[in-house]
């Protein structure tokens, strides 16, 4: 049986070992494929790129970096502006107001003052006719203590019947006349001729 033998060195065969194969990513072929790559994503970001700037100038930018100092300090005179310019009509109507009151207290005064005025002359006219009243009840009084009173004993009675005349037509012609049957007492002084109850007709 024979032995193996161990097999020979490097030193000793150098032809043992088989050449060693070169790598597949040699730095041609990477170069070659990075080309192609870069080419490949250059074209699609072209066409990204043209898609996305036609997006951009159809839709309207809000970046405000576009706003400029300029455009900002005029907003803000044109504000301020119109700010004053309320201010200054508020102002204006206040001042419209004041005067209106300031008037309306002026027109109060004169009001008070005729008020005032009135009940002084109604006081003074009220002192007036009491002092007008007293004395005309002092008058009266006075006139009734001086009045004799007067009884019914000193007066005559009164004629309840004209004068008796001889014939009607003297009563006639002092103004009496005519007497009526039943209700005047002078019918029985004079004839009744034509019987009718009345006599002394005129």
């Amino acid at each position: 049986m024979s032995v193996s033998q161990p097999p020979p060195s490097l030193d000793q065969y150098p032809g043992y070992f088989p050449v060693s194969k070169p790598p597949f990513w040699s730095r041609l072929k990477v170069g070659v494929a990075a080309g192609v790559c870069g080419v490949v994503l250059g074209a699609i970001g072209g066409v990204g790129g043209s898609a996305g700037e036609e997006q951009a100038a159809k839709e309207p930018t809000n970046d405000a970096s576009l706003i400029s100092e300029a455009d900002v300090d005029e907003a803000v005179a044109e504000a301020t502006e119109q700010l004053e310019q309320d201010l200054g009509e508020k102002e204006d109507e206040i001042a419209a107001t004041n005067e209106e009151i300031t008037a309306a207290k002026d027109d109060l005064k004169v009001v008070r003052g005729k008020l005032v005025a009135v009940k002084k002359s109604s006081a003074a006219a009220k002192r007036k006719a009491a002092k007008a009243l007293a004395t005309e009840r002092a008058k009266v009084a006075e006139a009734q203590e001086s009045t004799p009173v007067q009884t019914f004993a000193d007066t005559p009675a009164a004629p309840t019947t004209d004068p008796q005349f001889g014939t009607c037509g003297e009563a006639n012609d002092n103004g009496y006349g005519p007497y009526q049957s039943g209700v005047d007492t002078e019918y029985g002084w004079y004839d009744d001729r034509d019987g009718d109850g009345i006599v002394c007709e005129s």
